[in-house]
């Protein structure tokens, strides 16, 4: 199925881990940060209003979706100054409160596993347009490289951040595997680079893009035991 493969490069929310309840998390926490030390937000905006409103300033902000460390940064500084204040240090407390909740990560029960065969015979990496730091959770011992689209400057799933790959690897684009679970991002875009796919499809959905369909598994135990 696989031609030779030097490189497996994962994607990591919902590849790795369940990615909303992460999220959720890291919303409430930086949320009650913010009424301890800004509580003229809180006055202002719900828990679930304050996601309203970062969301309606990401929606503007085409320039920095490859970058969403730079965005969130941006927000909070936007929020502080609209309810009063101007203190660009505090949005970097809050930003670094975020992220270090969106690093506190639980791998689906596979990974680990998987993960553990895979490294031994693999250069393991991941390639994520988030800004979940993959070197402060418990998995990165198995990775050889972790790699942001905020590092880059390429976010899946332009040619460029594909391009990146085989540049950094320095390997032909086809003895890279790419492994996750969005059809655009993880699939279709690598795959139109030239690098080898599979399609991370946890919930046996249907493939509805309009592209043939890539080879798939459930989980990585699964590609584990295809590829050992």
């Amino acid at each position: 199925m696989f031609d030779p493969i030097d490189v497996i490069c994962f994607d990591l929310d919902d590849t790795l881990w369940p990615c909303k309840p992460v999220l959720e998390r890291a919303e409430q926490v930086v949320y009650k940060w913010i009424a301890i030390h800004c509580p003229a937000v809180v006055a202002r905006y719900s828990d679930s209003g304050l996601v309203s409103r970062r969301m309606e300033y990401m929606s503007k902000q085409a320039h920095l979706h490859h970058d969403m460390t730079s965005m969130r940064y941006k927000f909070f500084v936007e929020l502080f100054e609209e309810c009063g204040v101007r203190d660009p240090g505090l949005a970097q407390q809050a930003l670094a409160i975020f992220r270090s909740a969106r690093n506190e990560v639980q791998p689906f029960a596979d990974v680990v596993p998987a993960l553990n065969i895979l490294q031994n015979r693999y250069v393991l990496a991941s390639y994520s347009n988030g800004n979940a730091q993959l070197e402060a959770t418990q998995l990165m011992p198995f990775f050889d490289g972790m790699h942001l689209a905020e590092q880059t400057g390429f976010a899946k799933p332009r040619r460029q951040a594909f391009d990146w790959l085989v540049s950094h690897y320095k390997t032909a684009a086809q003895r890279i595997l790419f492994v996750g679970d969005d059809p655009g991002n993880d699939i279709d875009g690598p795959r139109e680079a030239g690098l080898q796919v599979c399609w991370i499809n946890r919930t046996s959905s249907s493939w509805e893009s309009s592209s043939a369909a890539p080879f798939a598994v459930r989980n990585l135990l699964e590609l584990a035991a295809f590829l050992a």
